[in-house]
């Protein structure tokens, strides 16, 4: 554990260049949300000013616009860590690297890169729109590291075998639609509001739209903030409880692949001998 720690710690650079240069083959997943984010920044813009269309009215579309940005920047992530978590699982135990490294690092460019989408729209929305860097900055850290934790859960889904594209599909899906994009609730908390509010991913994505609309209001229900922590603390506690079943799995694969190997050299060396 302590050489293992040792070796982390003297190598962490290249290990953290050696992730972002397996990013550079991933670039198009980046650029894709970050294209489609600002075209259709740009086109809510020029319509906005085409038809002077009021600020209330324009409010409303911001807050589905960044709701809709933050979902898309959310679930890409989300697919290109699982995507590659299977073949960074095993490079990983062979190099003695954590897996974690590269799930961060893909995490920290969608977030970098979302940050930057949302302080345009901040800087894009009407002068009676007050918003808040902080309470955004604040939301996007978070959007981090649920994207990490739900990003790792379909990896491990992955190394155990199950339909994990089936599953991400239906969750986007699902998701899409409970999220304040189609649908926006008012301001008067009701029985479906609270329902919604159960989503952990209607936490970030409320708290990005709110936190360039209305700014440091979206900070203000600290029971919900309590509540998407213990949400995290679950997942992480779900991910240990992987950990194990996903180390026996990687072993009777191994198991599996030597066995078949030793039939095939036994077969070959009989007909050898039969020959």
């Amino acid at each position: 554990m302590i050489d293992n720690l040792i070796y982390l710690f003297k190598n962490f650079p290249k290990l953290i260049q050696h992730s972002f240069a397996h990013l550079k083959s991933l670039w198009k997943w980046l650029a894709a949300p970050i294209i489609a984010s600002l075209l259709l920044l740009v086109i809510m813009i020029l319509v906005f000013q085409f038809n002077k269309t009021p600020d209330l009215v324009q409010a409303r579309w911001y807050i589905r616009l960044v709701s809709f940005i933050s979902f898309g920047f959310l679930f890409t992530g989300i697919y290109v860590i699982y995507q590659r978590y299977y073949d960074s699982y095993y490079t990983g135990k062979m190099f003695n690297t954590p897996v974690l490294i590269d799930t961060v690092c893909i995490t920290f460019s969608y977030v970098v890169a979302l940050f930057i989408i949302l302080l345009i729209c901040i800087f894009s929305t009407p002068v009676n729109i007050v918003s808040s860097i902080f309470a955004t900055l604040y939301y996007v850290i978070m959007l981090g590291i649920l994207m990490v934790l739900i990003g790792k859960l379909l990896g491990q889904m992955t190394i155990l075998k199950l339909q994990v594209r089936n599953i991400f599909i239906g969750l986007a899906i699902i998701v899409l639609l409970l999220l304040p994009i189609i649908y926006i609730p008012s301001s008067e908390t009701s029985v479906f509001t609270h329902l919604l509010m159960l989503n952990p991913i209607f936490y970030v994505v409320q708290g990005l739209s709110q936190s360039v609309v209305f700014g440091a209001l979206s900070l203000n229900n600290i029971p919900y903030h309590l509540y998407f922590f213990c949400i995290l603390g679950i997942i992480g506690v779900i991910l240990f409880a992987l950990k194990r079943k996903v180390t026996y799995s990687k072993y009777n694969i191994t198991t599996q692949s030597t066995v078949e190997n030793d039939k095939e050299e036994t077969q070959q060396n009989n007909q050898i001998v039969e020959q």
